[in-house]
């Protein structure tokens, strides 16, 4: 597995890639302070939804993450209010709360 860091100044971040990598999520979101048996709400899209979205949810769970997501459309059209409004009306139905994390599920729209 490999580490990247894209470099934004304050709003930095790694980015790891390589095979397994799912299977490391619950290790490297305790590394990144993100404790277990904390909720983490899943952004992603209607294309990357049905590849990835189970085997991530069941990996999370395992861990022991309280895992909650949303699937947008795919598309340009999902950014938007509207969209956005109803990611923040499912988290907030879910209880999240400032200990709780936001997971991107993919890249471009969902980013």
């Amino acid at each position: 597995m490999r580490r990247l860091e894209v470099s934004l100044g304050e709003r930095s971040y790694p980015i790891w890639i390589g095979p397994g990598v799912l299977d490391e999520l619950p290790r490297l979101l305790q590394q990144a302070g993100i404790e277990t048996g904390r909720k983490l709400f899943i952004v992603t899209d209607s294309n990357v939804a049905p590849f990835y979205l189970g085997k991530v949810t069941q990996i999370l769970q395992q861990g022991g993450y309280a895992v909650f997501s949303f699937v947008a459309q795919a598309g340009e059209k999902a950014k938007s209010l509207h969209v956005y409004e109803q990611i923040m009306t499912e988290a907030l139905q879910a209880g999240l709360d400032r200990k709780s994390a936001f997971l991107a599920l993919g890249g471009g729209v969902v980013g």
